[in-house]
């Protein structure tokens, strides 16, 4: 992934700006993701937290930048098990960030919790499960995954 990201900024001009060099991809050593996440217990409260501030704020930011609105069935295009929203249950979050690291491969997951007006309590419960329950899900099963892989490999 990280030669993708090399090559991307040199086919744009850019190699310089980001100190990248496409012969050595190995240069960047960590890949963080950073999508926006809420968690709730359900979906339906995942929901009824974030998803009208967030259309609100991304309404706003894409009048200024030209771009046409967005409604709920772009929302839930973005919620979708391939889309770039990480919300849902704690297993859907889950499930999100981990096909995130099977098809990125990245070391660090930054979740935005508070885009728009989300309810500081809100936050706070997302925090909370995604600390208490999300991460320990996903640090298990890559740990499986890993495991699996040097299993895998001749001895």
């Amino acid at each position: 992934m990280h030669d993708v990201f090399a090559r991307g900024f040199t086919a744009i001009g850019k190699a310089d700006a980001v100190a990248l060099d496409v012969q050595q991809p190995a240069a960047i050593d960590v890949l963080a993701v950073d999508p926006h996440l809420e968690k709730a217990g359900a979906v339906a409260d995942a929901d009824s937290a974030f998803a009208a501030s967030y259309l609100a704020m991304m309404n706003r930011i894409g009048g200024e930048r030209g771009w046409p609105p967005s409604g709920p069935r772009e929302y839930e295009a973005l919620r979708a098990p391939r889309g770039a929203l990480a919300v849902g249950s704690v297993e859907q979050v889950a499930e999100k960030i981990l096909l995130e690291h099977e098809l990125l491969g990245n070391d660090r997951y930054i979740g935005q919790m508070s885009v728009g007006a989300v309810d500081h309590r809100d936050v706070l419960r997302s925090m909370e499960l995604f600390g208490t329950q999300v991460a320990p899900l996903v640090r298990a099963e890559v740990a499986r995954r890993e495991r699996t892989i040097v299993a895998a490999q001749p001895r």
